[in-house]
């Protein structure tokens, strides 16, 4: 019914821009969480580790690793973006994934699932930026 899908719009509108994700259009009933976290700028420099954190609306440890992740971004600079694993392009990835997220990818390649802390996350970031 329409009521309900009106509430699912609003906490997925919610759960957006609480981790702040561009791109979320108030109009639409389901929007995706695709999309890059930080920089905000257009220009996204191809020489900071590229971090891809899989989740999906609703997933409070996804929200809870964009917060360290955001946390440690000043001491290792790098770009966030989420990956909504019910994006239709993302279908194998659903099947994979769905008791998973959050899944960590840096720069294409697995880095790790589930909870994450401050200093794992610099520790990886670093590894990458130096080698």
């Amino acid at each position: 019914n329409l009521t309900a899908l009106l509430m699912i719009a609003g906490l997925l509108r919610g759960t957006a821009q609480r981790i702040g994700i561009q791109g979320v259009a108030p109009h639409r009933y389901v929007s995706s969480l695709t999309g890059v976290v930080y920089p905000k700028n257009e220009l996204v420099n191809q020489n900071l580790p590229q971090v891809d954190l899989w989740t999906t609306s609703g997933c409070t440890l996804c929200e809870e690793a964009v917060e360290v992740l955001r946390s440690v971004r000043h001491d290792v600079p790098h770009v966030l973006r989420l990956q909504d694993i019910t994006d239709s392009e993302h279908r194998q990835h659903f099947r994979e994934m769905k008791h998973e997220i959050p899944v960590i990818w840096i720069n294409g390649a697995y880095w790790t699932k589930h909870r994450i802390t401050a200093t794992d996350a610099i520790t990886a970031l670093r590894a990458v930026t130096n080698s």
